[in-house]
Parts: C-alpha cells; sequence; structure tokens
C-alpha cells in the first residue's frame, strides 16, 4: 500500500488542542500513529468487503446462468 503524507505533529496537536486540552508531543505522537493505524484497517477491511461482494455477485451470476 502506498504511503500517504501524514499531518505533522504541529498539525495534528492543533487539531487536538482545539478545545483546550493539552498534549505534550509524544502523546500527539501516539494518537497520530494509533488514528493512522485504525485508518489502515478500515481500508482493509473495506477493500475485503469489496471484494466478498464481487464474489456474491458473480456467484449469483454463475447460478442464473446455470
Amino acid at each position: 500500500m502506498e504511503e500517504a503524507k501524514r499531518l505533522t505533529i504541529a498539525q495534528c496537536k492543533k487539531i487536538l488542542e482545539g478545545n483546550g486540552d493539552k498534549y505534550s508531543d509524544e502523546q500527539v505522537k501516539i494518537i497520530r500513529e494509533v488514528l493512522y493505524r485504525f485508518g489502515e484497517l478500515d481500508y482493509l477491511i473495506f477493500k475485503q468487503m469489496r471484494i466478498l461482494s464481487q464474489e456474491d455477485e458473480n456467484q449469483v451470476i454463475s447460478e442464473k446462468a446455470a
């Protein structure tokens, strides 16, 4: 999978601290990493569901043709 351009620590910190909370740079790095990993997992699940959906459609078409 192609590496996506990541938000900088400063950009993430600005977003996270928008409601007045304060985070260290290390906390922001950890939060950013977790969120990127969730995004990667979500994308992999999406791709797998799309493949399974296509396989189901192909099976229905094959059954109708038989």
